[in-house]
């Protein structure tokens, strides 16, 4: 198969390297005997408060000079999240990709966790799937028991004669009929989990830092009203939501 990974990294160069890093080797190598081609996406997201580039976008731009990243989504103005990773998406469409992989800078996968990812998908066909990440929350020693599950992987080609298209929610993708235009949500098709006894990704996604702050700021501006976390600064910053119920969670003592 070929995959096509869409990266998202913008104002997050600390974690760029480490998290870019097993997707350059397994492009490089071919790991697991498929094709890897990288669509990089480092533009600010509308509505994202005081989204400033800390040297990602210049990251970015010398791994497409060495030709270890293919292409490169940037905007010197914010624009919808949803086009930034179309426009990737599109990109990636055209140059033959089988699978779109979505990957944003803080999630941390092992060459291990890739190859068993892929080889659950080519076993169990489906659309699209759901991967489980490991949140940590507050400190990189704590995560939720819980895994969380967003749509990371898409099918290009849907039997039907769908081909996916864009994005119609930050994660999920629509499809279309080159022939006629007629559109289908991801969210009407078959989807899997791939559970998180074959990969469980760490994700560092709710750290008591500025980061988080930001990204609470931003779900508020879009209504969203379900995000687990809130923010007081009396309290030392990041805190659990105090209108819903606190998840469990557990410490690494390793």
């Amino acid at each position: 198969m070929k995959v096509g990974l869409i990266y998202c990294s913008f104002g997050t160069l600390d974690l760029t390297p480490a998290s870019l890093a097993p997707w350059l080797a397994a492009k490089a190598s071919r790991l697991g005997g498929h094709d890897y081609v990288i669509a990089a996406v480092s533009c600010p997201f509308s509505g994202f408060p005081d989204a400033k580039d800390d040297g990602a976008v210049d990251y970015l731009f010398k791994q497409v000079g060495h030709e270890k990243i293919d292409h490169l989504v940037v905007s010197d103005v914010p624009i919808p999240e949803t086009e930034a990773r179309g426009r990737a998406l599109r990109w990636l469409v055209e140059h033959g990709a089988t699978y779109i992989w979505q990957v944003d800078a803080d999630e941390n996968y092992t060459p291990a966790q890739i190859t068993a990812i892929l080889r659950f998908i080519e076993g169990r066909p489906a659309d699209w799937y759901r991967l489980c990440l490991r949140n940590q929350v507050f400190t990189p020693n704590r995560h939720l028991v819980e895994p969380f599950t967003p749509p990371r992987i898409h099918r290009v080609y849907n039997p039907g004669g769908f081909v996916a298209a864009g994005f119609h929610q930050d994660n999920n993708v629509y499809y279309e009929r080159p022939w006629s235009g007629e559109r289908v949500l991801d969210t009407q098709m078959a989807s899997l989990t791939v559970p998180k006894g074959a990969a469980w990704i760490d994700h560092a996604s709710w750290l008591n830092n500025a980061r988080s702050k930001a990204k609470i700021d931003y779900q508020r501006a879009r209504g969203w009203s379900s995000c687990s976390f809130s923010w007081d600064d009396s309290q030392g910053g990041l805190i659990w939501n105090p209108s819903l119920p606190i998840p469990e969670t557990a410490i690494d003592f390793s």
